[in-house]
This record gives structure tokens, sequence and C-alpha cells, in this order.
């Protein structure tokens, strides 16, 4: 298991720049999906969906035409429906730590100053919980989900645009790639799944880019060291 004190030790650059980069991860080969088996889709997915256990990863945070690179470590648990993470600098400050329950999201700590994009350091490390919570769990869409396709996408919905999610399947191994989130009547965030990787008998997404359409900032995310 990865200790969360090891975050401080990783050499991650920390900076703060006026320009935003582009997504840095290879997209997934599309390839025709037109008779793929969406129940069988399903549960190959949630077959190689990540179990409990401790990511290190860097985080990259766009906001306002600047980005700060940081350590991120999380730890999960998608059966119970769990999360914590805890961002620091390169050098061992503490950004923020937030954790979430199947029923809400909190925040522990946040320093002081972080995220002024919002005006309110709780607010904005809030919405980035409920990110966090979209980013790594409920990966794989219930049975009840409705089913779509097209040439090379197969997705799963539940609720419509005003509520729900939408889970967006593609390439030979037909991994998830997107995800997208509504609340209230609007996109909320769009998750986007890149470069698996297999840790045991799971696949965890080796690069992640999420965008929250409500606050107008980006998360990138890249998988350091997975579970053991």
């Amino acid at each position: 298991m990865i200790g969360l004190g090891r975050i401080a030790v990783a050499a991650v650059p920390f900076l703060l720049c006026g320009a935003c980069s582009s997504v840095p991860f290879t997209p997934v080969e599309r390839v025709p999906l037109a008779s793929v088996d969406a129940a069988a889709a399903r549960a190959g997915l949630a077959a190689a969906a990540p179990q409990a256990g401790e990511l290190l990863t860097s985080v990259v945070f766009e906001y306002w035409g600047h980005e700060l690179s940081a350590l991120g470590a999380v730890a999960l648990d998608p059966e119970q429906g769990t999360f914590r993470l805890v961002c620091m600098t390169a050098v061992g400050v503490k950004l923020f730590e937030i954790s979430g329950t199947p029923e809400s999201e909190q925040t522990d700590f946040a320093i002081e100053g972080f995220v002024d994009r919002f005006g309110d350091d709780k607010q904005g490390v809030t919405a980035i919980a409920k990110d966090v919570r979209a980013i790594y769990l409920d990966l794989v869409p219930p049975t009840d989900a409705r089913v779509e396709r097209d040439a090379t996408e197969l997705r799963f919905i539940v609720g419509d645009d005003d509520e729900g999610i939408e889970w967006v399947l593609a390439g030979r191994a037909l991994a998830l790639v997107e995800k997208r989130v509504y609340a209230d009547g609007e996109l909320r965030s769009r998750v986007r799944y890149y470069e698996y990787q297999r840790h045991g008998d799971r696949t965890y997404a080796g690069g992640i880019v999420l965008d929250n359409e409500t606050y107008g900032y980006r998360l990138i995310i890249r998988l350091l060291e997975g579970p053991d």
C-alpha cells in the first residue's frame, strides 16, 4: 500500500505559470463497435474495475490562466464508496485534504488562499471533492442503464441532461474513455481516461483529464504508482 506520507518525497515540480497545457496523453484507438454486446462489455468493465487501495499521482490544476502542479495520494474503496485525497507541493506543503462517503464530501483541510479563482477556498475544494468522486468512483454503470451506440462508442446512461451520468466505452479493450456528469440542467464535469495500466487483475487509467464546466478549471492526473 502507498502510505500517504510518501507524497512529500516524490519528485514532482511545483509551479505557477501563465499558460495551460494541452492533453498530454494518447487517446484510445477507435474501432467499430456495432456488433459488441452491451451486457458483456459492462461485465468486462466491472471485472477489471479498480479495487480498494492507494494510488500516488501527479496532479496539475489549470485554472484562471494558471497552472499549479502537486502530488496527490488517493485512498479508495469503490465497494464502500469512500475516498480520501491529500495534495501536497514537492517540498511537503499540504494544499488540501478531502474525503467522501456515499452520502457526502468534506474538506478536512485547505491551505488559506488555495484556488483564489473561487473566492471561497471551501467552495473550491468542495467542487474538487465532487470531481474526485466522479473520477475514481462509480466507474461501472448500473445494470439498468440505458444503452446508446454509434460506430465507435458504446454509451451507458442514467438519468438525463438535467441530472445524470453517462459512461462512454471505446477501443479494442472496451475501456471507459469518458464519463460525463450532469447536474442542474447542465454538464457539470467531463472526465477522460487514457493509457490504462494493469495492476494485478485490475486496470487503472495512467492518465486522466477532468474539465469542470461549472468553475472552468481542469485537472490533469498522471498515475505514478498503482496499488501493490
